[in-house]
């Protein structure tokens, strides 16, 4: 399987880009919101890829990082789930979204994206919310520091003590609420704690 390419990109549109690599042009599928990660015209763009092998086509579909494509091929895992859905699922949302949407189980947000029902939408909040604490890791975005590093590990803190993830979320958020910015990892975990007790 290829589990990357690195070379120029020689087309881009929304969806799609072509990577020239070693004089052979691959068309790889990308998540629509994501053109600037690869911009036309870059002399050497990496993309992370998940290739689908079937008998009337052979579909690449590319990440900007290898933790975003391994969360792609959680998703896919899901029964009902196929490339092209959570190809969709990418487009809207990024990967610390969908994070937080299945943490908070808001189908809402997950109904926004085309091919994804009430049945779909309930069966990825239920398959996904153990591995959703993990991506916040393995995903890249913006520094973890402060006040936002403080309430992942609390969430982890609170899952790891046998809290539901969505509850964990949920405390550590009325915790963050009440103390503000300002309060101290320590004091957020007792606030969040009693919280989460009830």
């Amino acid at each position: 399987m290829i589990d990357r390419l690195a070379g120029a990109v020689v087309a881009a549109q929304p969806g799609r880009i072509v990577l020239d690599v070693g004089g052979v042009g691959y068309q790889v599928l990308v998540p629509a919101r994501d053109a600037e990660r690869f911009p036309l015209g870059a002399d050497r763009t990496v993309v992370h890829t998940h290739v689908v092998y079937a008998e009337d086509r052979q579909e690449a579909y590319g990440f900007a990082s290898a933790a975003e494509r391994d969360v792609f091929r959680q998703v896919i895992g899901i029964a009902g789930v196929g490339p092209r859905t959570a190809m969709a699922l990418f487009s809207v949302l990024t990967v610390p979204e969908l994070r937080d949407a299945i943490l908070r189980e808001d189908r809402k947000a997950l109904l926004k994206v085309s091919g994804v029902g009430q049945k779909l939408a309930a069966r990825l909040l239920l398959e996904l919310k153990d591995k959703a604490l993990a991506w916040a890791a393995e995903t890249p975005r913006a520094a973890a520091t402060g006040p936002r590093a403080d309430d992942e590990k609390a969430v982890a803190a609170l899952s790891g003590l046998g809290y539901r993830p969505a509850q964990a979320m949920r405390a550590v958020e009325v915790a963050r609420a009440r103390l503000g910015a300002e309060a101290d990892f320590e004091t957020l975990m007792r606030q969040a704690l009693q919280d989460a007790m009830g």
